[in-house]
């Protein structure tokens, strides 16, 4: 296998150059708003401790690179490669042609722009989060997203997916900026522009992980339903029928372009087949049959999920055989305190079901804890901003 990362004269100079320019645009994207000493500083440091990490794993070998990042580093090198692989990877790497032409055949460059979108998504996330907060009458300062920056540093899977060339930095900023406008149409009613702007950045979301595309779409639903008021029980009925039309609907879309009958069966039989291609890192559910199995089974597969690698379907070795990760489990269990503790719940209802079925639809498509601690980042990118108004409406801070 060759070399993921070469290092020479000119990718130096070129890592020196982009990384100052990359944060400069960050910092002007800040705004008037939130731009300050203190924000700079952090905003600056959200860039250095990921480069530093990446670098140190260069020099040191702390951490292997995932196997996907080969993939992308041939891609980048030669762009005649781009079509070589799935369609999930040929459309990550059309949607990302301008930052590979500019990484000039040299991966080292092309995880500064990973790193670049990273942070980027986080600021998008805070708009959406407070757009909605203010929306309903709470105030959302800077303090809010200084702590967030503050949070952003401490992630630990972040920390190293961030700096490589894998999928989840573009995945978390076409889905960052998709939440904006859905958000929006949370609150009112969106003109031509956003909802065109919408379903163009939630296709470049689909196309780079196709379940994260389609959760959008319930978002999208969720949104325009809350909104007009259409969950009560007198429209119970109709939503039933028009819940089985649209699955039917989406299962002929499904056999159309996958060619596969997408039903429980088919999920019970694609779990089991790919626990066993993972060996003891796969999990999986004991049975499908009747209401409540199937109730027991998408609470496992939930909080195996948004916890892994904690052994709730996975045996305790495994577990402590990840230290990462299983520090990135403890981190996501305190994300997930102010969902609980907050008492916003009423007023926030819009993003706790959203964070719910964010990782609810893809924890049914998990089979293997690797993978979990990886596709949960959208999952924990939505947690981070209610964590960050939890905190800073303590009395801590507050007095600070």
């Amino acid at each position: 296998m060759f070399e993921l990362f070469e290092t020479d004269f000119v990718g130096i100079v070129l890592f020196g150059m982009y990384l100052p320019i990359l944060v400069i645009i960050h910092i002007f994207l800040l705004g008037k708003n939130l731009r300050s000493q203190t924000t700079i500083l952090l905003t600056i440091l959200s860039y250095l401790v990921p480069v530093s990490f990446f670098v140190l794993n260069l020099m040191l070998k702390l951490k292997p690179f995932a196997p996907d990042n080969y993939i992308y580093a041939e891609i980048i090198r030669d762009w005649s490669y781009y079509d070589k692989y799935s369609l999930g990877v040929m459309g990550y790497s059309i949607i990302n042609w301008i930052p590979i032409s500019l990484s000039f055949g040299k991966p080292i460059i092309f995880v500064l722009f990973n790193i670049h979108f990273y942070n980027l998504s986080f600021l998008f996330i805070f708009r959406s989060f407070r757009y909605l907060a203010q929306s309903k009458g709470l105030e959302i300062e800077k303090r809010e997203y200084q702590v967030l920056l503050c949070l952003i540093l401490f992630y630990p899977v972040g920390l190293i997916h961030a700096a490589s060339l894998l999928r989840e930095p573009s995945l978390l900023l076409f889905f960052s900026i998709s939440l904006i406008y859905v958000v929006k149409l949370n609150i009112s009613k969106i003109n031509t522009v956003d909802t065109l702007l919408l379903a163009l950045f939630a296709f470049c979301t689909l196309i780079i992980r196709p379940i994260s595309g389609f959760t959008l779409l319930c978002l999208a639903f969720l949104a325009y339903g809350m909104r007009k008021g259409l969950f009560t029980v007198f429209n119970f009925l109709k939503f039933a029928v028009a819940g089985a039309i649209f699955v039917l609907l989406f299962q002929e879309l499904v056999l159309i372009i996958y060619n596969l009958e997408f039903n429980i069966d088919w999920l019970s039989k694609f779990r089991e087949d790919h626990v066993l291609e993972y060996g003891v890192e796969g999990y999986d559910v004991k049975s499908w049959d009747g209401l409540l199995f199937s109730i027991k089974n998408i609470l496992l597969l939930f909080f195996q999920y948004l916890l892994s690698p904690l052994p709730i379907l996975v045996e305790n070795h495994i577990t402590f055989s990840k230290f990462i990760p299983f520090l990135d489990s403890i981190y996501v269990f305190l994300l997930t305190l102010p969902m609980i503790l907050t008492k916003h719940k009423k007023t926030l209802l819009f993003w706790l079901l959203a964070v719910i079925i964010v990782v609810l639809m893809a924890s049914l498509f998990e089979t293997n804890i690797s993978g979990a601690f990886r596709h949960r980042m959208n999952g924990v990118l939505m947690l981070i901003p209610m964590a960050a108004f939890f905190i800073s409406k303590s009395k801590i801070l507050r007095n600070a």
